[in-house]
Order: structure tokens, then C-alpha cells, then sequence
């Protein structure tokens, strides 16, 4: 966990790349006997939100994890999960700005 944690802090990868690669590498190696799957997006929210992101969440309960890690394992599909990842931040920026008046909008900042 240390070296991943340390490869992360010296990866000059963008914040979803990063994000992307602490969860697959998580949920891949299965470092913890429960929970992998939280904390990994656990590590997605606390890498996106603090660079201004909206909160990663997928609500798509067809979307099964362990097949498109394996997907992408077996199958030789190396951005899967980042592009998942990816995607679901988009489409959660453009739902917000969906519910917000004509240029009320004002970012996405958080402090966490």
C-alpha cells in the first residue's frame, strides 16, 4: 500500500488518471478482506472532490465491477476503468448544471 499510495503522490498524471489507477490496482489485488470496492471509490471521491470534481457515484446496478475488471484484464482493454470513471464524472457535472437557472452556476469547487 505504501508504494501505491507513493506512486500516486509522484505520478504527474491528471487527478482521474490517478483516481482511476489507486481503485483498479485496489479492487484488482484485493489488498483488504472487505471493502475493497468502497474504499476504492472512497479514494475516487477524496482524489476528484479535492481538485473541485463532483462526487463519483454510479447508480447503474447493471454495471458489475468484477466482470469489467476482468474485462479488462483478460481482454487487454487497459483504459475500461479509467474511461468509467470518467464518464460517470462527466455525466454527473452535466446533470448539476442541468439543475441549475441560466448562469447561476458556479462551479464545482468543494472544500473538503
Amino acid at each position: 500500500m505504501k508504494m501505491l499510495v507513493k506512486q500516486i503522490e509522484n505520478s504527474e498524471k491528471d487527478v482521474i488518471d490517478k483516481a482511476a489507477f489507486i481503485a483498479q490496482e485496489i479492487w484488482l489485488h484485493q489488498p483488504f478482506m472487505d471493502g475493497n470496492k468502497r474504499t476504492g471509490r472512497l479514494l475516487i471521491n477524496f482524489l476528484t472532490m479535492k481538485e473541485g470534481f463532483p462526487l463519483f457515484a454510479y447508480n447503474d446496478k447493471g454495471v458489475l465491477f468484477n466482470s469489467m475488471l476482468v474485462e479488462q484484464c483478460v481482454y487487454s482493454k487497459p483504459n475500461l476503468i479509467q474511461d468509467f470513471i470518467s464518464n460517470a464524472l462527466i455525466n454527473r457535472m452535466e446533470e448539476i448544471i442541468k439543475l441549475k437557472p441560466n448562469n447561476s452556476f458556479k462551479g464545482f469547487r468543494f472544500v473538503l
